[in-house]
């Protein structure tokens, strides 16, 4: 090789080495998921009786359409939207810092609930409903365990953000002043399962296109995840100006958030 051309190489290679570092670096950063903030307690946004009693009522709805062909065919989509949302508050109530009735058989909710989300014909929904009505039965006992037991993906952000939507309406209507002690109970509920969704989702980052976003990420769903526990909270107090000024800032998360990353959540 020509001494000149030898010593152009050598002359770059500090260079060249710095190059790949910053490659080598940056193709790692791609293949470990960013490690999300550590969450609170669960019992701080989303008390375990208000979740129970959410997982109990999607128990029940889901018997009549898990019943026959048609009715499973003309309601597969709720199904699957809530079937999503249930595995969310199965994993809620796992990790859940109260003692529940429904903590030994939070992780059969989880798998049957798991089950349902991925159940093509009747049959299969059926037996996944039938596991998750004895999963919320008084003195319920499991044998599934939650693995990790920390927060983790269990739920489809997509059908989880059409939950979202849903529960928004709902506590819409709930929270007007002449309905807001006579809902108390249901709005208590939506609350508890939007701030448990939010939880669920923070480290689902691989919806996040832009990994300069996924502080952002994180923040928004802390946030929504934080307003709807204080909206919880001020509907158990029965303090109507606290949960609208609650339920404001709930909704000033979610706007905040779809503005950075509708493309990404629509999908």
């Amino acid at each position: 090789m020509p001494k000149l051309h030898l010593f152009l190489i050598r002359s770059r290679l500090p260079e060249v080495f710095t190059a790949l570092a910053v490659l080598g670096a940056g193709g790692a950063a791609r293949g470990v998921e960013p490690t999300p903030p550590a969450a609170p307690a669960v019992s701080t946004f989303a008390p375990a009786a208000d979740l129970i009693a959410a997982a109990r009522g999607y128990a029940e709805s889901f018997a009549a359409p898990t019943s026959d062909a048609a009715q499973f065919a003309s309601a597969q989509a709720k199904i699957l939207k809530d079937s999503h949302t249930l595995a969310a508050i199965a994993l809620a109530l796992a990790l859940s810092d109260e003692d529940h009735p429904l903590k030994k058989s939070s992780g059969d909710l989880l798998a049957a609930a798991q089950g349902l989300a991925q159940a093509s014909d009747v049959e299969n929904a059926r037996q996944a409903a039938e596991k998750i009505k004895a999963a919320v039965a008084d003195g319920a006992s499991g044998t599934a365990t939650v693995e990790p037991a920390t927060w983790h993906k269990v739920a489809s952000m997509g059908q989880l953000m059409k939950q979202v939507t849903f529960l928004n309406n709902r506590l819409k209507r709930g929270l007007q002043k002449n309905r807001f002690e006579q809902m108390a109970g249901d709005t208590a509920q939506f609350s508890a399962q939007l701030a448990v969704i939010a939880q669920a989702v923070t480290g689902d980052t691989h919806e996040v296109q832009n990994p300069a976003d996924t502080d952002k990420w994180f923040q928004f769903s802390a946030e929504m995840r934080d307003a709807a526990g204080e909206l919880n909270q001020a509907i158990h107090a029965k303090n109507f100006d606290a949960a609208t000024a609650a339920n404001a800032r709930l909704e000033k998360s979610c706007a905040t958030c779809h503005e950075v990353f509708h493309n990404e959540l629509a999908q």
